[in-house]
């Protein structure tokens, strides 16, 4: 055993290396968003956000750390890419929003969105953001549309849980 390490860490720490075995084996794609938990950069008032630039098969991320959605035809569409006057959907929230999990970019859900509607559709989430971070990042960049038709706000699971975790203490 490591120096400062009990016998019940020790084990925690071996359940959870093989539980991750077993992710791994369903979904090898879980193995790079582990990594992104460990390689974050620190943005002003949102906190941690995803690395920019990253170029994988499981996930593309711009400039700003955003990941992009995948529309119709395949058109990559990111905060950058769609016109300022093209009516645009919004997709903010937590991890969920995000597409933790998912495969490609283009099985997420706002991937999903602009498939299906043919709309223009813009992620602002990241990995392990909050509704508070979500909130924070569609306000520095909501403001570079002059069409926003509709807002799709993933993760009010949190509302729940303050809720619920703020009634334990009344």
């Amino acid at each position: 055993m490591a120096a400062g390490q009990d016998e019940s860490t020790r084990l925690i720490t071996q359940e959870m290396q093989k539980n991750r075995g077993r992710i791994y084996a369903l979904l090898p794609q879980m193995r790079l968003y582990h990594r992104l938990l460990r390689s974050q950069v620190w943005l002003p008032f949102v906190m941690r956000g995803c690395l920019p630039h990253i170029n994988r098969e499981e996930l593309h991320t711009d400039q700003w750390g955003l990941r992009r959605t995948i529309g119709r035809d395949g058109r990559i569409l990111t905060v950058e890419s769609v016109p300022r006057e093209e009516p645009v959907d919004i997709v903010t929230g937590s991890s969920f929003a995000f597409g933790v999990g998912a495969s490609s970019d283009a099985t997420t859900l706002s991937s999903r969105i602009a498939q299906e509607t043919g709309r223009a559709t813009v992620l602002l989430s990241g990995h392990q953001y909050g509704l508070a971070q979500s909130f924070v990042q569609f306000m520095f960049f909501s403001g570079r549309y002059r069409n926003i038709r509709n807002i799709v706000i993933a993760g009010f699971g949190e509302i729940f849980y303050f809720h619920t975790c703020a009634s334990l203490f009344r």
